[in-house]
Order: C-alpha cells, then sequence, then structure tokens
C-alpha cells in the first residue's frame, strides 16, 4: 500500500517537471504572440498576465499533489490540487490562449475585408 502511494508520488513529481517544461514554452509563445500581434496594449497586457500567472503556477499543483498524496491519499490530494490550483491556474491559461486566438482571427478577418491601399 505504501509502495504504491509512493510510485504515485513519484508519478505526480514527473508530472510537475513535464508541466512545468510545457508550460514554459505556452508562456513564451504566447506572450510573443500577445505582445505583437494583438493591438490593444491593454488586452495584450491582460493576456500576457494570465499567462504568466496561470502557466506558472499550473505546474505546480502536481509538486503540491505528490507532496500531499503520501498524507491525504490519491483521491483527497487530486481534489485539493484540482480546486486550488490546476482549474484556476489552468483556465487562466487557456482562457489568456483562446482569448488570443480570438482576437487573432477577427484581426485576420478586418483585415481581409478592408480595401486594398487601405491602413
Amino acid at each position: 500500500m505504501i509502495d504504491a502511494l509512493l510510485s504515485r508520488a513519484d508519478f505526480a513529481l514527473r508530472l510537475f517537471h513535464l508541466h512545468g517544461e510545457g508550460m514554459a514554452l505556452v508562456m513564451v509563445a504566447g506572450g510573443i504572440i500577445a505582445r505583437n500581434f494583438v493591438t490593444s496594449r491593454a488586452l495584450a497586457g491582460l493576456l500576457q498576465a494570465m499567462l504568466a500567472v496561470g502557466g506558472f503556477l499550473y505546474p505546480f499543483g502536481y509538486l503540491a499533489w505528490s507532496l500531499m498524496i503520501p498524507i491525504l491519499g490519491l483521491q483527497p490530494s487530486r481534489d485539493l490540487a484540482e480546486a486550488f490550483l490546476w482549474i484556476p491556474f489552468g483556465s487562466a491559461a487557456l482562457v489568456a490562449m483562446s482569448v488570443t486566438a480570438l482576437v487573432l482571427a477577427s484581426e485576420l478577418l478586418l483585415a481581409a475585408g478592408a480595401a486594398p491601399g487601405d491602413p
């Protein structure tokens, strides 16, 4: 029983490492796209902030989960990490990337509908 819990904790720790690396790429690429292609500076700043906070704190849910598994067990620790870290911060990163994609698509459609020679 204890060996199974420690194996799960090790797996969660590996997920922390994996998601930490992946979210770093999302934060950098999304931040560059938002800063360079979103015309509203206020919206670009908000999207960058959401990406930074969500992308930075989301992987720590896996670290917290790996530390709580031996203490609370598998499912209670997963529920806590999900409620307090994965859902809020993962949602922030997903919403930021979704809004960035929608803004870019709308700007592309507006540019395609503009007459040639219009600024």
